[in-house]
């Protein structure tokens, strides 16, 4: 499987919001074993507000529940006041209601505090986000892959696609710049070549623009499909 490779520049600015120091250190710690970072920590969100308007912040990760307030509340806040970082809530609480709501809120991913295992993956992601927020020019400006949850981030909003239109996607990002015959997305996608000579792909890309915007997507007349770059 091939994965999209993201070469960050910057030094990450990041706010923990998190109510004690040994869940700071963890995540310091798994941060710092794939990128460079400034880091500073509050365990209210009032002092993380104060912080983020401020100063130069480019991650929060904060729980979803702190003394004060909780991490949905702060989030709708901030964001009010056109603050725009990368927002990634770490909570006990794995009911899909409470983390579509922090979808809603502005969230950008939503970790269970039991599997934070998995944060390096997610860094992954966040470098890919990162990269093409501080490039003056990106083949793919706006589009994060989280395979762990099969969701799609554009321009910082989650969507959801079916399987295989997810994998088409995760497919034209690990290289934006190729056209994929319908014979390469056969192979790829449903393992079966014979797919290219239905009419299944070009219901699938349909669907696709139709949930991301028609922008995403470009059609070669008789080669095939890709990102648009």
């Amino acid at each position: 499987m091939h994965e999209r490779i993201v070469v960050l520049t910057e030094k990450i600015h990041f706010l923990l919001l998190v109510a004690n120091k040994a869940d700071a250190l963890f995540l310091e710690s798994a941060i710092e074993k794939v990128m460079e970072g400034d880091f500073f920590t509050a365990n209210t969100f009032k002092k993380g507000e104060e912080y983020v308007l401020e100063n130069k912040v480019d991650v929060v990760i904060c729980n979803l529940q702190l003394q004060d307030r909780d991490a949905i509340d702060f989030i709708y806040n901030v964001k009010t006041q056109s603050k725009k970082p990368y927002y990634i809530v770490i909570s006990d609480d794995s009911s899909s209601y409470i983390e579509k709501e922090a979808y809603k809120a502005g969230a950008n991913d939503y970790l269970i505090k039991n599997n934070l295992g998995n944060i390096g993956f997610k860094i992954k992601n966040l470098l890919g986000y990162l990269n093409n927020k501080n490039k003056e020019k990106t083949l793919l400006p706006s589009i994060v892959i989280d395979e762990e949850k099969y969701l799609i981030l554009k321009e910082n909003l989650p969507y959801f696609l079916p399987a295989k239109e997810f994998e088409i996607v995760k497919m034209f990002c690990a290289y934006p710049e190729k056209i994929f015959s319908r014979e390469e997305i056969a192979a790829s996608v449903w393992k079966n070549p014979l797919v290219a000579k239905s009419r299944i792909i070009d219901v699938h890309i349909t669907h696709i623009r139709k949930v991301l915007g028609k922008e995403v997507i470009r059609s070669v007349k008789k080669v095939g499909y890709g990102l648009r770059a």
